[in-house]
């Protein structure tokens, strides 16, 4: 595993923003998202030029970070299970996939996943050699956790420089009470904010003190598994959508700051990150609270382009 600290980004190539280089100094890996593996599902390498030139770029964009800063591919993504068997971002190995109630996608057809994934790690640093970094994305719910039990485990750690823990996903459309997005193992951070759909105010029962577990409205089909759009997110270079515009600045504005977990919270927005000074500080804080004196190899960010 990686011995010196790790600070990366993550850059979409939807929103390939990168601020001045005096802003991001302490940046020491940038992984372009996302490459499918489907790329390389073929019985001869691409040419390059069948990638976006994002992912090629090998002259100006590690110009814009540090010198010495590693750029790396981040392969997968989110719902991308049906073109490869291996994956850096296979964020959710073995199950719970964002399509995980479709045919063909239950967990019970990714089972096969578990033993694979240290497989391809095994295979991955053997073709790469012990100078390339190889790392990966891994969720931090428990319950998304399936391939991560102490064998399989085991097997995948020799191969790794690091893992970046999605400590800014610990609630999800799956959940029915809203809660903290990042818990006391934070090693992950989003730069954009969240927003939830509660339960109207006469079904709370007694006083609201906290906008911390109260009952969501169902936020995914129980059938399907489909997104019914009452949770998102807001990215700040591109705004709210105008429905969301008054609820946004009463967050902003108005929110509570949660002095042990160091995020704000408001009635109708959840905010962690943002561009305003006073929440700037609370990253801060929980970075101070949590990286340093738990030792963990650094942090990340997704992505560097929410808050260019």
């Amino acid at each position: 595993m990686n011995p010196k600290p790790v600070y990366l980004m993550y850059l979409a190539s939807w929103r390939p923003f990168v601020p001045e280089l005096a802003l991001v100094p302490q940046i020491t890996h940038v992984s372009l998202a996302f490459v499918s593996p489907a790329f390389f599902d073929t019985s001869e390498p691409p040419p390059p030029e069948t990638l976006d030139s994002f992912f090629t770029d090998i002259e100006s964009l590690p110009a814009k970070f540090p010198k010495g800063t590693k750029i790396l591919w981040a392969l997968g993504g989110w719902g991308d299970t049906e073109s490869f068997r291996v994956d850096l971002d296979w964020e959710y190995r073995g199950g719970n996939g964002e399509n995980y109630k479709k045919p063909g996608c239950t967990n019970a057809d990714k089972v096969w996943g578990i033993d694979a994934y240290p497989e391809l790690f095994a295979e991955l640093r053997a073709a790469l050699g012990p100078e390339r970094t190889l790392c990966a994305a891994i969720p931090c719910i428990p319950r998304d956790m399936i391939a991560f039990d102490a064998e399989h485990l085991a097997k995948v750690v020799p191969h790794m420089d690091f893992f970046s823990l999605m400590a800014y996903d610990l609630i999800n459309r799956r959940d029915t009470l809203t809660g903290r997005r990042a818990g006391k193992a934070v090693v992950g951070f989003a730069f954009y904010l969240k927003w939830f759909k509660v339960l109207p105010i006469k079904n709370h029962p007694g006083p609201i003190k906290t906008p911390i577990g109260l009952p969501t409205a169902q936020m995914e089909d129980p059938v399907t598994g489909d997104d019914l759009v009452r949770t998102s997110a807001v990215v700040w270079s591109d705004g709210p959508c105008p429905s969301l515009a008054a609820s946004l600045e009463r967050a902003v504005n108005d929110g509570c700051s949660d002095d042990y977990q160091r995020v704000i919270t408001s009635w109708t927005m959840r905010i962690t990150y943002s561009g305003h000074g006073r929440h700037q500080r609370q990253i801060v804080k929980k970075y101070d609270m949590v990286v340093q004196p738990k030792r963990l190899g650094g942090a990340f960010a997704w992505d560097l382009g929410c808050d260019s």
